[in-house]
């Protein structure tokens, strides 16, 4: 079974099997709700230090919600020129879940498309399709991907699966949240039918460093916060959050991030490639915040074969 499951990935399969673990977050620690204590305060009016507080109030209401759904729609990209290898590679995800903390209930559904060329191998393209249920104690897996079948499969739940597998697809998303150096207040305005402040963030390039290493698994050279912390290496960057206007509940979040590195910074020999040009795009949303509900397991997923933690490990 074993065997089958790894033996009918490509290299770029893997690589975004990785990728995928790796991009989306971990567990949720509940906290003591706090009131929101920024109602009919006027934004406009707020200092620096105010700002920074209202924003670090939302992340701790955030961990104290009991549930939620969300949306995340990201793309990533990666052109490398020049040298004897250049290559392209993009990879697109829309990923739809929910959250039941309480009940310790986790689903997440995501589509994923990845197209790589170049490194004189054939033009690749690939989609990945993943449905994941965490329940009873139990993961529930169906993947489907580009010249295999789809099949479900059940490993008992685990304090390893839980940090391999990263079912909470919200928590990582917003570390650069969590130390700010500046927050600058820009518009008020409806998002996802709900009258939001939105809040630019600049977050600490340190914070940042160590958040895109966690993201990127597949460049072992390259150590973000070098990058981060060379300001030229910049194309643009935009850090943007939504709060609600009435409760300061985190309503979601949007990344545009495109920097070129070097092959100093990559840690190559200038012989590897010219330049790397990388973006990032995700916009996030939250909703349905505390409305009850109960997540129940498709009907094929009952049949599921079990199978050993073993095949998320190395």
């Amino acid at each position: 079974m074993v065997k089958r499951i790894n033996g009918g990935l490509s290299i770029i399969l893997l690589l975004a099997i990785l990728a995928l673990f790796s991009f989306y977050g971990c567990g949720t620690t509940q906290l003591t709700p706090t009131e929101n204590t920024w109602a009919g305060m006027q934004i406009e009016q707020l200092s620096q230090t105010q700002l920074q507080q209202m924003l670090a109030d939302s992340i701790t209401i955030y961990k104290t919600i009991n549930s939620y759904q969300y949306d995340i729609v990201t793309g990533t990209t990666s052109n490398v020129t020049g040298g004897s290898s250049p290559w392209y590679m993009s990879m697109d995800t829309v990923m739809s879940g929910a959250t039941n903390i309480e009940a310790d209930q986790t689903h997440m559904y995501l589509n994923m498309s990845v197209l790589f060329t170049g490194m004189g191998a054939k033009d690749e393209s690939s989609a990945i399709i993943y449905d994941i249920y965490a329940i009873d104690n139990w993961v529930y897996m169906n993947m489907a991907a580009t010249g295999m079948g789809s099949q479900w499969l059940k490993v008992a739940m685990s304090d390893y699966l839980r940090q391999t597998l990263n079912l909470n697809a919200v928590d990582r998303q917003i570390k650069p949240l969590e130390t700010p150096t500046k927050v600058e207040y820009l518009r008020t305005e409806i998002f996802n039918g709900v009258n939001c402040y939105v809040l630019s963030i600049s977050p600490s390039l340190e914070n940042l460093g160590d958040w895109l290493n966690e993201q990127d698994t597949s460049s072992k050279n390259l150590n973000w916060r070098d990058v981060v912390t060379d300001a030229n290496v910049f194309n643009n960057f935009s850090l943007l959050c939504y709060l609600t206007a009435d409760t300061n509940q985190l309503a979601g979040m949007a990344l545009d991030m495109a920097v070129t590195i070097s092959p100093t910074t990559a840690g190559v020999s200038n012989a590897t490639f010219t330049s790397m040009l990388m973006s990032v795009k995700m916009n996030m949303q939250l909703y349905d915040v505390n409305v009850p509900y109960s997540l129940t397991l498709p009907a094929e997923a009952k049949l599921a074969n079990e199978v050993s933690e073993d095949i998320f490990k190395n």
